[in-house]
């Protein structure tokens, strides 16, 4: 639990909750962290903090002709966010070709 720690500043919850993070993961986060708003920030961003994706966006990402899975898991990595959701949708959509700048090498494939 959090008994013991210090209570969560207000202002920086809010902060945090601007940023689309519950306010219970912004209070935890802040209580362990003494107020460190960067240090929080890192706690809620570290790929093993849970994301549930929101409901919201990923209706209105499926409105616009996404799949449910790569949905759910743009809202996951964007952390709700989405603009930067989006952003990771339609780069996955767009596979881009090998490039040779990129040092790809073609390999021709043999008929068997």
């Amino acid at each position: 639990g959090t008994e013991g720690l210090p209570r969560a500043n207000p202002r920086l919850v809010e902060q945090l909750v601007a940023m689309g993070f519950s306010a219970e993961q912004a209070r935890n986060a802040l209580s362990r962290t003494n107020n460190d708003v960067t240090r929080a920030l890192e706690r809620l961003t570290a790929p093993s903090a849970t994301v549930t994706p929101n409901k919201e966006l990923a209706k209105q990402l499926g409105e616009m002709g996404f799949e449910a899975p790569s949905i759910r898991s743009a809202l996951i990595k964007s952390r709700n966010d989405e603009v930067k959701a989006l952003e990771i949708l339609t780069s996955q959509e767009q596979q881009p070709e090998p490039d040779e700048d990129e040092g790809f090498e073609l390999v021709k494939g043999h008929d068997s």
